[in-house]
């Protein structure tokens, strides 16, 4: 499970772990909404936020803006929706579907390219 590999690698906590690597055990409940080049919406649901190891905005905003080449983010409480608008010239955009919808393997790839640079 994504946890564990997650767990390993970034520990919670642990001094240097990257801020995106708090995304990964939640990325279940994340869902891209719309996606073109440069422009990201995700949305939360109901069920990360009841969790008792849920996201806090500021723990996602915080992750968000740690990856190289993000330009901005808007973060809407009321819609449980983020825009995360990004360089599509620093930042492959197959990389944040990889991250958020794809395959442990995939994710722990597209994690690791992300970081890599922040």
């Amino acid at each position: 499970m994504i946890r564990d590999a997650t767990e390993i690698r970034h520990p919670p906590g642990e001094a240097g772990a990257h801020p995106l690597a708090c995304l990964l055990p939640l990325r279940r409940h994340l869902s891209v909404v719309h996606h073109v080049p440069g422009r990201l919406r995700v949305r939360v649901s109901r069920r990360a936020l009841s969790r008792s190891d849920g996201m806090t905005a500021g723990a996602f905003r915080r992750a968000i803006e740690a990856v190289a080449g993000v330009e901005g983010l808007r973060m809407s409480p009321a819609t449980l929706s983020a825009v995360v608008e990004y360089d599509p010239d620093r930042l492959v955009p197959e990389l944040w579907d990889l991250l958020l919808g794809g395959p442990d393997d995939g994710a722990l790839a597209a994690f690791e390219q992300l970081t890599q640079t922040a």
